[in-house]
């Protein structure tokens, strides 16, 4: 506030950022709100799928697998070539954990298929949707602590400079 007790004009404008970030936060929140309790909704609908819920499970065991093939199949290739791979082992293994969760996005794009056999894709996708973001959000603390214990050894076993990285020599 200024002597006559009016806001300054780089008050304001921190005022206005500041209720921009919350609005744009609680929108977020709804959009969240939404599509899960829409998700919810769609769960109350399976009755004797069997086969859609077998599926489901052997689905979400092979997708580790999966998963593991396309990101640790590129830094071989580099291993190959006698080349630095730009990223570090602990790097990795976060993209890997992130391509686990699989979210709305799926289960939009299945709402979108034409097939007789829609409600069984349908009911595979909400199935892997709703488990791999219940185990991957209850698991999420647990594995960033394990990458960060990971990081921190990768960093004791080098110099601790961070120029050595690979991808640090890139750029």
């Amino acid at each position: 506030l200024s002597c006559d007790g009016t806001l300054l004009l780089s008050e304001l404008v921190q005022v206005k950022q500041e209720g921009t970030l919350v609005a744009f936060d609680a929108v977020g929140y709804l959009a969240e709100a939404f599509v899960y309790t829409y998700l919810g909704i769609c769960i109350l609908t399976i009755s004797g799928q069997w086969k859609a819920i077998i599926m489901a499970i052997m689905v979400a065991i092979t997708l580790p697998l999966s998963r593991a093939v396309a990101v640790y199949i590129l830094p071989l290739f580099y291993i190959i070539l006698g080349r630095p791979f730009p990223m570090t082992s602990t790097e990795t293994s976060i993209c890997f954990y992130a391509g686990l969760i699989r979210g709305a996005i799926a289960f939009a794009l299945s709402l979108q298929i034409q097939s007789p056999n829609k409600e069984f894709i349908r009911t595979v996708t909400l199935l892997l949707v709703l488990f791999t973001t219940m185990c991957g959000s209850v698991s999420l603390k647990a594995i960033m602590k394990n990458f960060q214990q990971k990081n921190q050894q990768e960093v004791r076993i080098g110099s601790g400079n961070s120029s050595d990285r690979p991808a640090d020599k890139m750029q």
